[in-house]
């Protein structure tokens, strides 16, 4: 392979570059240098999501994984996972490098230090990233691009980016040889076995649901019942001061839940999406496998319904939001702003992930019905 059919495209927060005097761009030219250096070969950056190269790079590149090699290079900071583009971005380039099995396409630079940057965190993208193989560039970025630790990181990101792409290459060379030599449909049967089994989890995770919003709802009610009273009644502020107080303490467990919940959701759909997108690509190669799927069918419809009952519930006017709820009260306690965070971030998270859903029901449309034979 040519160094013309190996490209990266490095996805970064353009704040973060600004903020740094440049240098996350900086860097992507000095590894391109460096790369070319050390292989006789070009290396194609793509630097800029808005360019109409990226867009079109992009499209021909993360559908065509087993044809040419494509790498993704997050540059991973606080900011990064705050930006709606650069999570679409990981979440589409991972679910495509894992569906093929190659995992190591992706290659995060922890750029700053993340808070809590761990499986454990409530946040399944820093989660993902943490267990994959990362280049730390936390203490690097503050020497200067000229100094010999700053080189000698650049050319160790460059070799490790060319044994890579020797690798994946052989490793498409052995998958196209092997694809020769099989009957049938083994590897489609053993996806769609893998993703039947882990659906019953995942729609537990969805159906979960009404059980957090009837305790949230019956909570709620409680005590903005006795709140509503003290109010009418202008009784003590002491007195209102410490319903509300209350009211607040006994939100922050169901406020936990609500993330906790979203978090899975979250988790294990990224956990299916790979997988998904194998399963869709066989059959979009042979129709004759569609009913294969018959089954993942039926759960991601029960999800679309759940999806769709919770869209409606929020079109109402007069239905508030849990996190716009508890934004009322976040100037009498730090627990109503934390109650009012974590709302938030659950409700990021499965918005994301339904997004996900979404498009599995799509793609599962497009299929249509099929037959085994």
């Amino acid at each position: 392979m040519t160094g013309a059919n190996t490209a990266v495209f490095w996805s970064y927060a353009h704040e973060d570059d600004r903020l740094d005097g440049g240098r996350l761009l900086l860097l992507a030219e000095h590894l391109k240098q460096e790369y070319s250096l050390i292989t006789g070969e070009t290396l194609e950056i793509f630097v800029d999501r808005d360019a109409i190269e990226w867009g079109d790079e992009w499209r021909s590149r993360i559908d065509t994984a087993l044809v040419q090699t494509a790498f993704f290079v997050p540059i991973i900071t606080p900011r990064y996972f705050t930006r709606v583009e650069c999570r679409e971005e990981l979440l589409a380039f991972y679910r495509e490098a894992t569906s093929w099995g190659l995992t190591q396409l992706v290659m995060p630079i922890l750029y700053a230090i993340v808070p809590n940057f761990s499986e454990d965190n409530s946040d399944e993208l820093i989660a993902l990233i943490s267990r994959m193989q990362h280049t730390s560039w936390s203490d690097l970025r503050l020497t200067a691009v000229d100094s010999v630790e700053y080189r000698r990181a650049v050319n160790s990101l460059a070799r490790r980016l060319a044994s890579l792409t020797t690798s994946v290459v052989e490793m498409q060379l052995a998958s196209e040889r092997s694809s020769f030599e099989r009957d049938g449909h083994p590897e489609l049967i053993e996806t769609v076995e893998e993703i039947n089994s882990l659906l019953p989890e995942w729609l537990n995770a969805v159906q979960l649901d009404p059980v957090y919003r009837a305790q949230y709802r019956v909570t709620s009610e409680a005590h903005r019942s006795r709140i509503q009273k003290l109010e009418d009644s202008r009784g003590p502020a002491s007195a209102l001061f410490l319903a509300i107080q209350k009211f607040g303490n006994d939100q922050l467990p169901i406020a936990e839940k609500h993330l906790k919940l979203a978090k899975i959701y979250s988790a294990k759909t990224i956990a299916l999406d790979p997988l998904m997108a194998a399963a869709f690509r066989a059959a979009n190669a042979n129709k004759e496998v569609i009913a294969f799927l018959d089954e993942l069918r039926g759960a991601v419809k029960e999800a679309v319904v759940e999806i769709a009952a919770s869209a409606h519930r929020f079109s109402n006017p007069q239905t508030v939001r849990a996190a716009d709820f508890a934004k009322r009260y976040i100037h009498n306690s730090r627990t109503w702003r934390k109650i009012s965070e974590m709302h938030e971030t659950a409700d990021k998270y499965v918005s994301e992930t339904n997004e996900v859903v979404l498009r599995w029901d799509s793609e599962l449309d497009k299929l249509g019905a099929g037959t085994t034979t």
